[in-house]
């Protein structure tokens, strides 16, 4: 691509229509702007037009909801390319367009937004996050060394706030795509999902000190919404997971004694949703 300003105008400028027309109006563009979008997405020379493109491709998927199914399949293809690119984020020191937790947080909205039709792109999703957890973990494993890494921390929380979001994303999706398919939500009761995905990622964050407001205000978030959601899908695992029992714990301690009150609130209200799940037959 020759003209990324310009590129960059016309998604701004394209982004700001998408936005203001209700009821999924912005449909009837989507077969001249979705080759648009894909371009973009994949310019990942320019990451600061590659993180726009991303980000506007949340923005299509939560205006048209179900109706973004129609147009998934390249923006999806282009997300999953991208992230496996070797050269992305790669100068995460230089560049702080971070291009990795765009796309996961992408990923939860696309997920939320699409429903029963998330079936089909479930299982690259997961392998996407969990490919995402080993690599925050090993970020973190480098952070206990070297804490003075300001550019590596900040990627890092950046990185576990996506990860997060696609997690939330994926949860609520499945949750809302029960409506048509019975047992739909069951999908996250696997171990790519859980033991090595979202559940590997908690307890990493447990057993680092060194965690952001923000990561941690996500992460006991979706511990509550863990317990609200999945209730006896998991409780056997979490009882008898003495390690995952003191990890979920921690975080969820440290939430409450966050001097943010939203924090600490949130915290609270996870507790109390596993306390549910504690006590229920």
């Amino acid at each position: 691509m020759q003209n990324t300003t310009s590129a960059q105008d016309a998604l701004l400028a394209i982004g700001s229509v998408c936005n203001q027309l209700p009821n999924g109006g912005f449909e009837r563009y989507m077969q001249h702007f979705c080759p648009l979008l894909v371009q973009c997405i994949n310019v990942v020379s320019d990451a600061r037009l590659s993180v726009l493109a991303i980000l506007m491709t949340a923005d299509v998927a939560r205006a048209l909801e179900g109706k973004f199914v129609a147009f998934s399949d390249p923006l999806v293809e282009a997300l999953l390319t991208v992230h496996n690119n070797p050269a992305v984020d790669a100068d995460f020191h230089q560049v702080h367009d971070y291009i990795k937790p765009a796309i996961y947080t992408c990923i939860g909205d696309i997920s939320l937004s699409i429903g029963s039709a998330l079936d089909k792109y479930l299982g690259f999703f997961l392998q996407t996050l969990q490919q995402g957890v080993a690599s925050a973990t090993t970020m973190r494993q480098q952070l206990k060394l070297s804490s003075e890494d300001d550019d590596l921390s900040y990627y890092l929380s950046e990185i576990d706030e996506g990860l997060l979001d696609a997690y939330v994303g994926i949860l609520h999706g499945l949750k809302a795509a029960e409506q048509s398919v019975p047992g739909a939500l069951d999908a996250f009761v696997n171990p790519t999902a859980l033991d090595q995905g979202c559940i590997a990622l908690l307890m990493s964050l447990a057993d680092f000190e060194e965690k952001q407001d923000s990561v941690l205000k996500a992460a006991v978030g979706f511990i509550g919404d863990i317990f609200e959601n999945l209730g006896a899908k998991i409780k056997a695992t979490y009882l008898s997971n003495q390690a995952l029992h003191s990890a979920l714990a921690k975080l969820l301690e440290e939430g409450k004694d966050s001097e943010d009150e939203e924090i600490a609130k949130l915290a609270n209200w996870a507790s109390t949703q596993g306390a549910k799940v504690k006590s229920s037959n």
